[in-house]
């Protein structure tokens, strides 16, 4: 491969390092469209576009509110794993995101042994702490409670059962 760069002999001062070369300007040329052309065609495509927007925003939200489900589905899989009769889940919330596991209860309210970090219950973090706690409380069986977020394990699990992939 050759690489031919004109260089500018040293102590020029115009032109930098290398020199300009030679060449022919391009023979095409564009049509210029008047404006009033362009804002036609523009305001004959905004309201399908308008609507178009409507349905991919429609669709974001509920591609956003599955993905909410499923991080919470899979974070009760992952507690169910270690306790097989875990009713509800505590989560810390800080400015707005979960930072802790902060318990795991049982169907009667009592604590069942968990840690709060390590193993499992880092697993069980990753799936939530990317989701914002208010997006959460939009979900069946998942209530704010002051610093706290509760999850209801069936409710999560059972909301996310008929998700099936798109095609």
């Amino acid at each position: 491969m050759t690489i031919s760069a004109v260089r500018q002999p040293q102590g020029i001062p115009a032109g930098g390092q290398f020199a300009p070369t030679s060449h022919t300007e391009p023979r095409f040329t564009l049509e210029p469209h008047s404006t009033a052309d362009l804002a036609a065609r523009a305001a004959a495509a905004t309201p399908a576009l308008m609507r178009q927007r409507a349905v991919l925003e429609e669709q974001l939200i509920l591609v956003g509110n599955r993905q909410r489900a499923l991080s919470c589905a899979a974070a009760a899989h992952h507690v169910l794993q270690q306790h097989s009769d875990a009713a509800t889940l505590v989560f810390t919330v800080k400015d707005d995101r979960l930072t802790m596991l902060a318990s795991v209860l049982d169907s009667s309210g009592r604590f069942l042994p968990a840690h709060r970090t390590g193993d499992w219950a880092d697993t069980v973090m990753a799936e939530v702490r990317q989701e914002r706690a208010v997006d959460l409380t939009g979900l069946e069986g998942v209530e704010a409670a002051g610093a706290f977020l509760r999850v209801d394990v069936a409710a999560v699990v059972t909301a996310a059962q008929p998700y099936t992939t798109p095609v």
